[in-house]
C-alpha cells in the first residue's frame, strides 16, 4: 500500500509539473499562474540553480598560487575548500520565456600565506559571497541556464577592499568541443598602494594559454583578456569557471621585504562556455 502510495504521488508531481510548464508556455496571460503552480515553478529553478556544477573544490582549486611577484619574495596561498552554496533569492517572470533570477554564492574554507615559505597568516577563516543576476531560459519543457552577466564573490567581512570585476565578455558565447574563445574583463582596485593583482581563469572544460596567470604590480584599473581552447572530446553542456583576482597587500609599501605586513583580498567572478 506505502508503494502504492508514493507511486500515485510521484505521478501527481509529474502531472503538476507538466501543467506548471504548459502555462508556461502557452503564457501567462493566456493560462492562470495559481499560487501552487509558481512554487512548483520556483522549487524546479531553485533546484537549478543549487544543482551547478561548480564546487567548493573549485574555487579552492583555482585560488591556490606559488609565485614570485618580485624578485626575492616567493608568495604561496593555500585553501582548504568548506562549502559553496548557490541559492536563488527572487525569480524574475516578466519575460518569460527568458527569466532572471537573482541568486547568492557563499564559498566558506581557511587560507594559509607563506612568505618565502615563512607562515604569514595561518587557518584563517575565509567566508567569499556574491549576488548577481542569472539569465535563464525556456525549451522542450525545461529551465536551463543561458548567461551569467555578473556574479563576483568578495570577502565578507572586507567587501569594500577587494578589487571590483566587471562584466565578463566571451567571444564567441557558444563553441564547438576543440574550438578558442576570448575572455575579457576590467578590473579595478580599491586599496591604494596595494602590491599586486594575479589575475587568471580556472574551469575544467577549457586549457587556457600561457597568458591566462597575469601581473599587474600597483595599477588601480587593469584589462584582462586571455585566451581559452575548449578540451576535445566533451559533450555539449555548459561548463562553469571562475576568472579570479588575487590581490596582495602589505601594510608597509615602503618594505617589500617586510613579511609580517603582507595580506590578501580575494575576488572570483563566475563565468561559463557553452559547448554546442
Amino acid at each position: 500500500m506505502k508503494n502504492t502510495r508514493l507511486k500515485r504521488n510521484s505521478h501527481l508531481n509529474k502531472i503538476l509539473i507538466v501543467l506548471t510548464l504548459t502555462c508556461l508556455v502557452l503564457g501567462m496571460t493566456a493560462c492562470e499562474l495559481t499560487p501552487a503552480l509558481r512554487r512548483t515553478a520556483e522549487r524546479s529553478i531553485n533546484s537549478l540553480i543549487a544543482g551547478i556544477p561548480l564546487s567548493a573544490e573549485d574555487l579552492a582549486g583555482s585560488m591556490e598560487l606559488d609565485y614570485s611577484p618580485i624578485p626575492f619574495v616567493r608568495l604561496r596561498l593555500e585553501i582548504t575548500p568548506q562549502s559553496l552554496t548557490k541559492e536563488a533569492v527572487n525569480i524574475d517572470f516578466d519575460a518569460f520565456p527568458k527569466i532572471r533570477v537573482s541568486t547568492k554564492f557563499h564559498f566558506s574554507g581557511l587560507y594559509r600565506l607563506y612568505a618565502n615559505d615563512r607562515p604569514i597568516i595561518s587557518d584563517k577563516k575565509i567566508d567569499l559571497i556574491g549576488e548577481g543576476w542569472i539569465n535563464l531560459g525556456f525549451e522542450d519543457t525545461r529551465f536551463f541556464i543561458d548567461d551569467f552577466p555578473s556574479i563576483a564573490l568578495k570577502l565578507a567581512d572586507h567587501a569594500a577592499e577587494c578589487p571590483d570585476i566587471d562584466t565578463i565578455v566571451r567571444e564567441p558565447k557558444s563553441v564547438l568541443a576543440g574550438e578558442t574563445y576570448r575572455v575579457s574583463t576590467t578590473l579595478n582596485s580599491n586599496v591604494p598602494g596595494h602590491l599586486a593583482y594575479l589575475v587568471f581563469s580556472n574551469n575544467k572544460a577549457v586549457t587556457p594559454d600561457r597568458t591566462v596567470l597575469k601581473t599587474s604590480i600597483g595599477k588601480a584599473q587593469y584589462r584582462y583578456e586571455a585566451s581559452m581552447l575548449t578540451n576535445t572530446g566533451i559533450a555539449a553542456d555548459n561548463y562553469y569557471g571562475n576568472i579570479m583576482a588575487v590581490q596582495f597587500i602589505t601594510a608597509n609599501p615602503k618594505n617589500l621585504l617586510d613579511l609580517s605586513a603582507y595580506d590578501v583580498l580575494f575576488t572570483t567572478a563566475i563565468t561559463l562556455v557553452k559547448v554546442k
